[in-house]
């Protein structure tokens, strides 16, 4: 009986380096053009040949040198020296009223946070020389006394604030906290420019609201005091922080006397510190333990009537109707606030009733078009 062979298994095709390598490096003549994608693992395709009458492509010489990669050499990022300490806020001339909406019954404007204003470029050539700045000067040396009084008086009123913090007497510390920060708010514009005793921002210090600190920064001033007074209790660090407080605004008063300022500040000082009263009688949050906003509103509108009183001779020369504009927008402005008047100071923040809110939003917007004017009236 004869065996069973096999079935026979083609071998596979030999192929020589050669070949391979022509396969591998690109199709044969006449092949159909490699598909632009690559299969997983593939070869990547060869782009095709240069037609007729262009050059082709120079092949790389594989005698040549390899060429290195050129390393990536990560920019060197510089980081400014930080901020001894850091702002508390953004300048009111950044904050416009944007809209309008109504809550409540009520009817203000709502902020709106723009970039700031492109700083012009210096101008070479001869000084400019303002066509008023006799009377500025002479406003501007009126104005520093006022400053320097109220500064003063911040420092008194503080010390009667940190003795009763000292004394643990919350009650009475409450009572004497807007009255301390009244002067304060009347000249925090003129004193930007006043530091401590190691250059350190004496506004942000003062009147910080604790908030974006850098790391070892500690969250002093005011705001620290009302947050013990009327939220978290008087804590072991407290008398150390009014003891800090009144030390920085005695440092603000003792400054104040060598402050150099000008026609420029007086207009900045006014406008700005109405910036600010709009700003609170939009938020109601720079009190937002104590509520004695409307109190710190009232010292604002009256640091900017004190700003503008200096410039009463000079616009009387130059724009009469103007003056007028702004003492009628200043009274009414007071008659408006003296409503919410209680005992020495005012009534709190959340005792203001939707309409209250407005009439207050209202004759603060009508100040700030007068206030606003001052300055190209008399910078010229």
């Amino acid at each position: 009986m004869p065996t069973a062979r096999a079935p026979q298994v083609p071998a596979p095709a030999r192929t020589s380096p050669a070949s391979a390598a022509g396969r591998a490096a690109g199709p044969r003549v006449g092949a159909p053009p490699a598909r632009s994608g690559v299969p997983a693992g593939g070869p990547p395709a060869r782009p095709a040949a240069a037609p007729a009458g262009h050059p082709a492509r120079p092949e790389p010489d594989p005698a040549a040198p390899a060429r290195l990669p050129v390393p990536e050499i990560p920019a060197q990022r510089t980081r400014p020296p930080a901020p001894v300490r850091r702002r508390r806020r953004l300048r009111p001339a950044l904050l416009a009223v944007a809209a309008v909406v109504a809550a409540g019954g009520a009817t203000w404007g709502v902020l709106a946070v723009t970039a700031p204003e492109p700083v012009p470029a210096p101008v070479v050539g001869a000084p400019v020389v303002l066509v008023h700045a006799a009377a500025l000067d002479e406003a501007a040396l009126r104005y520093r006394d006022v400053v320097v009084a109220e500064a003063d008086a911040l420092r008194d009123r503080t010390a009667e604030l940190v003795a009763a913090v000292r004394a643990g007497r919350v009650a009475l510390a409450q009572d004497r906290y807007p009255l301390a920060r009244a002067h304060w708010e009347r000249i925090q514009v003129a004193t930007e420019a006043v530091t401590g005793p190691d250059g350190e921002e004496l506004g942000a210090a003062i009147d910080g609201q604790g908030v974006g600190l850098e790391p070892g920064e500690e969250f002093t001033g005011f705001h620290r005091l009302e947050r013990d007074l009327w939220a978290d209790g008087l804590q072991p660090d407290t008398r150390a922080i009014a003891d800090r407080l009144l030390a920085d605004v005695t440092a603000l008063a003792d400054g104040a006397p060598a402050l150099q300022l000008t026609g420029h500040d007086l207009c900045t000082s006014a406008k700005e510190l109405v910036d600010f009263a709009v700003v609170t009688a939009l938020s109601g949050r720079e009190n937002r333990f104590a509520g004695t906003d409307v109190a710190d509103l009232a010292a604002r509108v009256e640091g900017s009537r004190a700003a503008v009183e200096p410039l009463r001779p000079l616009l009387t020369d130059v724009d009469p109707a103007l003056l007028a504009a702004l003492d009628r927008r200043f009274a009414d402005a007071a008659d408006v606030l003296d409503r919410f008047r209680t005992g020495g100071t005012y009534r709190l923040w959340t005792d203001m009733s939707p309409a209250d809110l407005k009439a207050v939003a209202d004759v603060l917007d009508a100040l700030g078009e007068p206030v606003s004017r001052v300055g190209g009236t008399v910078l010229v």
